[in-house]
């Protein structure tokens, strides 16, 4: 019994398309794992610790001028992600990422011209 793997046949100009459209996912996708990546660093350095909001930072600035920090709230948010860290996130966006990835490897490779006949893989 084998196995039929299709393949989609584009027109030269339907692959240009599609091929920019797979470049702009993953230029996306990788910006947003770099974002995921060095978001801990970028809360650490305006001053969102895991000890709470570090003295004399920018937060503590951004602090003193909202009062209490209503639950909820970006910088509550912040907060949270600082204290906690945000590896479930950066995990969560390097994963999105692969998936992205390996989205437009298959893609690519079921993406034939008309000179490529299917293959059959038994």
């Amino acid at each position: 019994m084998g196995f039929q793997i299709s393949r989609i046949r584009l027109t030269q100009e339907q692959k240009e398309k599609l091929k920019k459209v797979l470049i702009g996912l993953g230029i996306g996708a990788g910006a947003i794992a770099i974002i995921l990546a060095l978001s801990p660093i970028a809360l650490g350095a305006v001053g969102f610790t895991a000890g709470g909001v570090a003295a004399g930072s920018i937060a503590a600035a951004i602090q003193s001028v909202i009062g209490n920090v209503a639950a909820g709230s970006v910088f509550a948010a912040l907060q949270s992600a600082g204290a906690v860290g945000i590896a479930g996130a950066a995990t969560a966006g390097a994963a999105a990422t692969a998936t992205v990835g390996a989205g437009a490897a298959v893609a690519g490779a079921l993406i034939q011209t008309d000179s490529n006949p299917p293959t059959k893989i038994d």
